[in-house]
Order: C-alpha cells, then sequence, then structure tokens
C-alpha cells in the first residue's frame, strides 16, 4: 500500500520492457518508500497525541472535582463542630432575647394593669399655696 499498489514484477522486473533508468528509478522507489512510512508514523503519533490531550483535559476535569470534594470534606470536618457549637449557641441567644424580651412585656402590661386598677395611684395636681 505504502508503494502505491504497483506490481513491482511486472514494472521492475519484466525483460520484455527493460527500465530507461534503473538506479534512478529504484532510488525513487526507496526514497518514496522512507517519505511515505516517515508521514504514515507522524500520521499515527499525532493521533496519539490528540487522543492523550482529549484524556489530559478529562482528568485535569475529573482532578479540579475531586480536589473541590477534598477540601469540601475538610472544611466540614475542622469546621463543622464549630458551626454546629455556634449555631447552638446563636439558638440559645436568640431564645434568651425572646424570653427576656416576653417577661420585659409582661413586666409592662402588668404595670399598665396596675394603674388602670387604681392601686398605684399618679400624683393629684394641686395647686400650690404661695406664702406672702
Amino acid at each position: 500500500m505504502m508503494i502505491g499498489e504497483i506490481n513491482y514484477v511486472d514494472v521492475f522486473n519484466n525483460p520484455a520492457s527493460p527500465l530507461q533508468y534503473p538506479e534512478v528509478t529504484y532510488m525513487l522507489l526507496v526514497a518514496f518508500l522512507v517519505i511515505m512510512s516517515i508521514l504514515i508514523m507522524n500520521l499515527l503519533v499525532g493521533l496519539a497525541v490528540d487522543d492523550i490531550k482529549a484524556v489530559q483535559d478529562q482528568a485535569m476535569l475529573e482532578k479540579l472535582a475531586m480536589q473541590t470534594k477534598v477540601r469540601q470534606t475538610l472544611a466540614m470536618e475542622t469546621f463543622g463542630k464549630l458551626y454546629q457549637s455556634l449555631k447552638v449557641l446563636v439558638i440559645k441567644s436568640f431564645f434568651l432575647i425572646y424570653v427576656a424580651l416576653g417577661r420585659l412585656s409582661l413586666l409592662h402590661m402588668k404595670n399598665r394593669s396596675t394603674n388602670k386598677e387604681g392601686t398605684a395611684k399618679k400624683k393629684e395636681n394641686k395647686p400650690r399655696e404661695v406664702n406672702r
């Protein structure tokens, strides 16, 4: 196939039609064989490199995905306990504030109700006596 599907016996060793320049013809045949071998090997290497490039790109994506997963796992391991404790602390703080505000509002409501009933009377405004 590299020599162009020519029949070597009929073309080069035919006694009925001898070659006019046999040395040049053989040199061209050898040069053709060498050049075609080099070209085909370069083609195969190029195809292999192209396949390797695609594999490397896919491997890089998988590497980044695995690194992200490792970093996420490490973050959850190191900061997970801190996050849980902060979460509990924040919930407790909001609960205490809620309870404190509830007590304040209850105390305020209690004071208002005692003022309405008259148990805790307000000072009446009396005119002052002026000493002359």
